[in-house]
């Protein structure tokens, strides 16, 4: 009868193969009908290319090469030759395609729980995110991940660094599990064989154990099984500490580590081992999913004499396991290739090697379908022969070999008998006595050991328990006596079992004293007798051992310590930058450093993965200063930069907003000769997107095609997302933004169905963009009826990939609601979220956030704020109290500056340090109060003091509140001369000099970010002689003494402070500055250049800036029109202006667009020289002009949104027949 487990049946794993238990995820490309192209790999024509490995690049290089091979058009670009191999193995036609297409799909993470594991630690983890979880068939305690956490790696989560779980490929659990059963199912039909060391328990030998899945997995089985042994060998160093590290965090204390050659195993340990399990070294082609660089060997230049190279380890290997293994024994032979020749080829040499051999044994099969119960299927990858070939397509997991045999004597039966094995024990125990008797007592560090006595092994017991709250629970009685050890140096150490009667001091059982010069430490060490006062000093070692069972020590460290700890005790690369990626993750650039320190301290020689990981923390920080200069200690260290690198590089760029200096990076890529990958040119597109340039985007969309590399669906939501910014900030009434808000729907809705096209299915984070598209676009409707039907398609589909609901799902589709203005949507989708068994982030409560503070709700927003450490059990963070500071500043109620001050106080409360932006928020919000001088001693005084560096948005913010105070100066002889002063000099405030700073400027200035930022700033008064345009001018120059580059925004803002004060001659030469500059003032800045010369009362001025536009490729809008119409009626020629008005009704005119969309004068237009009659007191032209847009044919009398728009500055709404001029 097959032995299974409890879930793991056969009607299980045919459940898992037939489609009822396991259904694929969609495809994520179509394989060509053709499946294979006669031209070679296309060489890109870009200069920035360069192939992934030197084999493959100088091939593709060498025109006209018999070498170059033929390979599939689509991803993951299988060779020729390959494909061949796998037709020769029976993957033919659908099968074949079937694979390619499983290949092509990323792997879903799996995890195994170890042997000490609570019993909530599937639940942890899913408050934690992660799940939902599905079991592995063939493995109780092996689960799968449905879905991905996009927030955190599970190697991060608190049960994988306690050593609660172990991350395990689903497919790599098997070979542990056919040598446990095959092992069972020996013992099971011969209860009273025994092994040769006498013992009821089983040895057990992993010769090629690191980094440890398999040895745990081993571990946690024979953890109930008394007087068992598990030894795992790894002859290089750093992996075997690496080895060794995770057996100790597993929990598993009956372990022991070897360094040696594998093939000498056999010679030291002949005949001793009940199991042994040989998961040989190979080409790692069953690994496509997540490594398809595996498959550029097969162009390689020396790819069969690699080949016969891995081979013949391989079967010196499994030659040397099968020497190791005893009569009646069973030896489990794995790779996770996919090649015959060093699988099944290798099988078959055993089986020979027994029959010619020397006669002393042979090899039967164990058929593992039988088994463990899979159905005798094509599907299941059972062979002929007993075999399992696990293909990818089959079992959505990676490719996997594994054979089982069991070792007979010639003669006998294929399953051991109890007698025979009896005197073969008794020759081998006589052979060791021997041996041991030899032994020289100097053979290893560990033979300096002795056996502690009761009374210590108690007091360490009492002292682990004190300072750890826990003991290992093995040790009781008289095996406590028998386990502990103390060497020379006062190390105390649990050994994996007990020594040996006839040398106790090696520590090792007799049958395996050979081995002791190759044991580098004999076991756990879990103590350390201090020299001076003899007491005991619990090791880390013990702490690892113990995980979340530590009760004591565990409420005092955090997930840096663990992994200082697991560092320390590894001792290897891999550990140390663990601990580093811990730090980077977070921007702690200091704490990065630091742990670099530690490496050379441990005399560790940083390598590339290390400085990358360094890199990591400057990126997530922002400082591509520093960044560079990392890159320079790379290359005098001698570590090269690689894609990592500079990918971190336009990371970096891109966050800062500096598309064309990411591009920048790309081209240096090229001069390199690092080839982009995906994560390059999606970064890129980001960068793209940030900058609202969504043509370049779209241009590196195209070019990431050309390079052969298949979007994601992370690449076209990124450019969602861009659609979303232009469409939103072409908001406003005029005819050409209408426009771009419809392209800017039906460009999303054509990337979505580029999308399908190419295989990538839409999730709900891509139909959420849509809807938010639709709704910044006006079409809040559609963007609800949208967003019903995902509701439908979730309640419908909730188990489909495009519709799962995952934290990124929701966040986006909040989003979406909130554009649509359906705040009870945005907020359903929270609680539909908790109620899924997901736990909201700060990223979803910021969301919700940010929809109620822009619907204007301050008041949701605070009582949210509040709410999210007592209902959700989250801090808020600095982007939350940001977010609720733009709520107060966007807000038009009276107190709009005491909420913000409200907001300030609960920061210095919270501890909660304010950013620039926070400063930059607080000085919009005096602006909008007219607190113009309290924002400028914000800007020049307290953000200095808190080291914050005003930039762009703080002096932009500034000259708006400069242009809203601004007034229209009276044309009296003083302000003539003044402005004359002005136009000599360029700025008044220049030369202004500030006063002494109050005492509440002082206490500002040096107290902490309180209320007192907020009362300080309102006290201090700044005298100011000059206003509107001067002000404003001044501000501008100073921002330009920062250091800081005004953009179109300021330059705007600047000439907005000069129309609405009518300085047109000011208006005239910021207007030269700016496009001395390169930059394209545009339709708005010569507008605000007319609206000074209608304040200025100079209609000719206006009129020949007006002609002037066309010649600068500037096409003026309704309401320049308008304003030269506000001129002329400022001047008191209301006669000119209907003049004007006229020829716009005409379609002529100077700057009058004719045809389809030419101008059309409208209400404000009408009433604006209607108003100009008034005022020169020609009350019957004015009637007649009202009386005319009373009977014409434009729809309605109330003011219109384009009306709105396009109303001159100064006209205000007086009835509901026409506009009063100021």
């Amino acid at each position: 009868m097959p032995l299974l487990h409890s879930h793991a049946c056969a009607g299980s794993i045919s459940c898992w193969i037939s489609g009822s238990g396991f259904q694929p995820r969609p495809m994520s490309f179509a394989i060509p009908s053709g499946g294979l192209t006669s031209r070679p790999v296309r060489r890109p024509t870009s200069s920035v290319v360069l192939h992934s490995t030197p084999a493959k690049a100088a091939l593709l290089e060498a025109k006209g090469s018999s070498r170059r091979r033929l390979r599939c058009r689509s991803y993951p670009y299988a060779p020729r030759g390959f494909l061949a191999r796998l037709c020769s193995v029976g993957l033919l036609g659908l099968e074949l395609r079937r694979f390619l297409r499983s290949s092509a799909r990323p792997l879903r993470q799996s995890f195994r729980i170890n042997l000490k594991a609570s019993t909530d630690v599937l639940q942890r983890l899913r408050g934690g995110g992660w799940g939902p979880f599905r079991p592995v068939p063939w493995c109780a305690d092996g689960f799968l991940l449905e879905e991905r956490n996009a927030a955190s790696a599970l190697g991060r989560s608190q049960p994988h660094l306690l050593g609660e779980i172990y991350g395990q490929e689903t497919s790599s659990m098997l070979p542990a599990e056919a040598l446990r059963a095959a092992l069972l199912s020996s013992t099971a039909s011969s209860p009273n064989a025994h092994s040769t060391h006498g013992g009821q328990g089983h040895f057990i030998l992993d010769l090629c154990a690191a980094p440890g899945s398999k040895s745990t997995q081993l571990a946690a089985w024979l953890s109930d099984i008394e007087d068992s042994l598990l030894v795992v060998n790894e002859p290089d160093l750093d992996r075997a500490r690496a080895l060794r590290t995770n057996l100790i965090r597993s929990g598993a204390e009956n372990c022991l580590v070897t360094r040696t050659d594998g093939r000498k195993f056999g010679k030291l340990a002949e005949g001793v081992f009940d199991a042994v399990l040989v998961d040989a070294p190979c080409s790692a082609e069953g690994n496509v999913r997540r490594h398809p660089e595996v498959l550029d060997r097969w162009v390689a230049s020396q790819q069969k004499e690699q080949l016969l190279a891995r081979t013949d380890v391989q079967w010196e290997l499994l030659l040397s396991g099968w020497h190791a293994l005893r009569p009646g024994g069973v030896l489990v032979y794995s790779t996770c290739t996919l090649c015959p020749h060093e699988n099944e080829e290798q099988c078959r040499r055993l089986l020979e090697f027994g029959e010619q051999g020397d006669g002393s044994s042979r090899a039967t099969i164990v058929d593992l379908g039988e088994l463990l119960g899979f159905p005798r299927k094509v599907e299941s990858g059972v062979t002929e022969e007993g075999f399992l070939r696990i293909w990818p397509h089959n079992f959505d997991t990676e490719g996997f070999f594994v054979a089982c045999f069991r070792k007979v004597l010639p003669g006998q039966a294929n399953l051991p008998d109890s007698s025979r094995t009896s005197n073969v024990a008794d020759s081998i125990t006589s052979s060791i006595r021997s041996v041991t008797n030899c032994l020289p007592a100097t053979a290893s560090s560990s033979s300096r050991i002795k056996s502690v006595c009761a009374s210590t092994a108690q007091e360490i017991q009492a002292s682990a328990e004190k300072q750890l709250g826990f003991w290992v629970s093995s040790l009781r009685g008289q095996s406590m006596n028998n386990r502990l050890v103390e060497d020379v140096d006062g190390a105390i150490w649990l050994l994996p079992c007990k020594p040996g009667p006839h040398r106790p001091d090696v520590g090792l059982p007799d049958s395996l004293v050979n081995l002791a010069p190759y044991v580098q430490e004999p076991g756990v060490c879990v103590a350390r007798r201090q020299p001076a006062t003899s007491d005991f000093q619990i090791s880390d070692e013990l702490l690892l051992l113990a995980g979340h069972r530590a009760s004591v020590a565990l409420t005092n460290l955090k997930q840096d310590d663990w992994l200082e700890l697991v560092a320390k005790a590894e001792g290897s690369m891999g550990a140390w930058c663990m601990k580093m990626d811990a730090c980077a993750s977070r921007g702690d650039i200091i704490a990065s450093r630091d742990v670099l320190k530690g490496m050379l301290t441990a005399r560790l020689q940083p390598d590339s993965v290390s400085y990358n990981t360094l890199l990591k923390a400057y990126a997530r920080a922002g400082d591509l200063v520093g960044a560079r200069g990392l890159l320079e200690e790379m290359k005098s260290e001698g570590v090269e930069p690689g894609l990592f690198s500079f990918n971190m590089l336009i990371e970096i760029l891109a966050d800062g907003g500096d598309g064309n200096g990411a591009l920048a990076i790309l081209e240096e890529m090229g001069k390199k000769r690092v080839e982009p990958d995906l994560v390059t040119y999606n970064t890129l597109i980001k960068a793209r997107v940030r900058d609202n340039d969504l043509r370049r985007a779209e241009e590196l969309l195209g070019t990431l095609q050309d390079q052969r590399l298949s979007p994601n669906v992370v690449t076209y939501n990124t450019l969602l997302r861009g659609i979303v910014g232009v469409t939103a900030g072409s908001r406003g009434g005029s005819l050409a933004s209408s426009e771009r808000r419809a392209a800017g729907v039906a460009r999303a809705e054509r990337l979505l169905g580029e999308m399908r096209r190419s295989a990538v299915l839409p999730d709900l984070a891509s139909s959420a963009a849509l809807a938010q598209v639709k709704a910044v676009a006006g079409d809040r409707s559609g963007a609800r009826q949208l967003l019903a039907q995902l509701q439908a398609a979730k309640k419908e589909g909730a188990q489909e990939g495009s519709t799962r609901l995952d934290m990124a799902a929701c966040n986006a589709l909040i989003e979406a609601y909130a554009a649509a203005e359906d705040l009870r949507g945005a907020e359903g989708i929270l609680w539909e979220a908790q109620a899924a068994g997901l736990q909201p982030d700060l990223v979803s409560l910021n969301t919700l956030l940010k929809a109620k503070a822009r619907a204007g709700d301050t008041v949701a927003a605070e009582r949210l704020l509040e709410e999210m450490p007592s209902c959700w059990g989250l801090q808020p963070d600095l982007f939350s109290y940001n977010t609720l500071l733009e709520a107060w500043a966007r807000a038009t109620v009276r107190d709009t500056v005491s909420g913000a001050q409200g907001v300030l106080v609960t920061m210095g409360v919270a501890r909660v340090e304010p950013d620039l932006v926070s400063y930059n928020t607080l000085v919009k919000a005096l602006a909008g109060a007219g607190k113009v001088a309290e924002a400028e001693t914000l800007i020049r005084q307290v953000m200095p003091a808190k080291r914050l560096n005003p930039d762009l948005v703080s002096y932009t913010t500034l000259l708006k509140a400069h242009a809203n105070a601004a007034k229209p100066s009276r044309p009296s002889q003083q302000n003539k001369q003044k402005n004359e002063d002005t136009n000599s000099s360029g700025s008044e405030l220049g030369s202004l000099s500030l006063p002494a700073v109050s005492s509440p400027g002082k206490a500002l200035l040096s107290g902490s970010i309180v209320q007192s930022d907020f009362e300080a700033a309102s006290q201090i008064s700044v005298p100011s002689s000059v206003e509107g345009a001067a002000a404003a001018e001044s501000v501008f120059e100073e921002m330009m003494s920062s250091r800081l580059t005004p953009d179109l925004v300021s330059y705007t803002t600047l000439l907005h402070a000069c129309g609405r004060s009518g300085d047109h001659q000011r208006s005239e030469r910021w207007v030269r500055i700016a496009e001395e500059q390169g930059l394209q003032v545009g339709v708005i800045g010569y507008g605000m250049l007319l609206h000074a010369c209608a304040i200025a009362r100079n209609p000719d001025l206006a009129e020949s800036w007006l002609e002037a536009m066309p010649q600068k490729r500037i096409v003026p809008d309704l309401a320049c029109m308008n304003t030269v119409l506000l001129a002329c009626c400022k001047a008191g020629q209301p006669g000119r202006a209907e003049q004007r008005l006229r020829e716009m009704a005409g379609g002529g005119g100077v700057g009058v667009t004719t045809g389809p969309g030419r101008l059309q004068p409208d209400k404000v237009s009408f009433s604006t020289v209607a108003r100009g009659y008034t005022d020169v007191g020609d009350d019957a032209a004015a009637s007649r002009l009202r009386e005319e847009l009373r009977l014409s044919s434009r729809p309605g009398t109330a003011t219109s949104p384009s009306d709105q728009q396009n109303m001159p500055k100064d006209a205000v709404p007086s009835d509901k027949r026409g506009f009063a001029l100021r």
